[in-house]
Parts: structure tokens; C-alpha cells; sequence
């Protein structure tokens, strides 16, 4: 005997964000976060698009990624410290799952600091 068990899979959809096109100095901290909803819990990813290239966010020296995983949710913050002027760019928040995917993206502008002689 076979029992089947149906889900209901829901698509990712991003609930709640703080993405907005902002400008800042350099130098300065960024956090960036991102709650996705959806059935199983979404994989959220960032994505910098800067200069007609894209690569996914890592961990650097400048760059965390924190992410938590509920069974019908996810949370989480891009934190960008000591913000240089190349990190101006376009910031996505990537929320898939296998039933589909949500994007929300902002521009974040660095201006250098002025040094009055």
C-alpha cells in the first residue's frame, strides 16, 4: 500500500524589505534585509549588478550575509561595512524554492568623502 501525502508549495514571495535606492558616504555601514515567504522555505541569495556584470554576494572583508530558515519563511540581511565608492551598484534579493522565485532590488550610490584643506 502507497500513501500519498500532498503539500501545498507555495512560491516565494518577498514580505517584507528594506531595499530602497538610497546615497551614502563612504565608509559607512549598510544593512540590507530581506524576509521571503513561501512553501518549502525559500533559498535567499544577493546579487550586485554593476557595470553590465552580476555575481553573487559572498562573505568578504566588507561583505556578510546573514540568513535564517523557518519552515515557511526566511530572513535575511546583507550588512555591508566600510562602504567604498565601488560599491555602488544595484542590490537584489534573490528568494527561490522549487516551485518558483521573487525578486526586490534597490540602488545604493557611495560618494566619497570631501577633505577640506
Amino acid at each position: 500500500m502507497v500513501h500519498l501525502c500532498i503539500t501545498n508549495l507555495d512560491v516565494p514571495n518577498i514580505v517584507t524589505t528594506n531595499l530602497h535606492n538610497q546615497t551614502a558616504m563612504q565608509g559607512v555601514t549598510i544593512n540590507y534585509t530581506c524576509i521571503a515567504e513561501g512553501f518549502p522555505a525559500p533559498n535567499i541569495s544577493w546579487i550586485i549588478h554593476q557595470n553590465d556584470a552580476s555575481h553573487q554576494i559572498l562573505d568578504s572583508d566588507n561583505f556578510y550575509v546573514q540568513t535564517q530558515y523557518n519552515e515557511s519563511h526566511t530572513i535575511s540581511m546583507l550588512i555591508m561595512s566600510r562602504i567604498r565608492t565601488n560599491s555602488t551598484g544595484e542590490y537584489t534579493c534573490n528568494a527561490t524554492n522549487i516551485v518558483g522565485w521573487d525578486t526586490k532590488s534597490s540602488y545604493l550610490t557611495v560618494q566619497c568623502k570631501l577633505l577640506l584643506l
